[in-house]
């Protein structure tokens, strides 16, 4: 048997919101790190400093590939918020149109 899902649009949109804040907040974390380890590496060398480059420059690409997957997973969101407000005010519509 079938079920039913209920979407309040409102709680959606915040939600929405709330996952660009996070995304946005991600990159920013990752970028004012990526801007230490930039400085770090101008005042530390040696083989230690050079694995600890390699193994963040490895994670960086770890990190923008998931950042790519949350800004994917983000306009899917935008776009199922925007289908359920046009399906709510379709619903709407043909509600107040229906005459008996």
């Amino acid at each position: 048997m079938g079920q039913y899902v209920r979407v309040d649009v409102q709680i959606l949109k915040s939600d929405l919101n709330e996952f660009q804040e996070s995304i946005y907040e991600l990159k920013k974390a990752f970028e004012e790190t990526g801007l230490n380890v930039e400085s770090l590496k101008s005042q530390w060398t040696g083989e230690a400093a050079d694995r600890f480059i390699g193994c963040f420059l490895k994670e960086t690409m770890v990190y923008e590939e998931l950042i790519k997957e949350l800004e994917l997973m983000q306009e899917r969101f935008v776009i199922s918020h925007k289908e359920y407000c046009k399906a709510k005010d379709d619903l709407l519509n043909l509600v107040d149109n229906f005459r008996v």
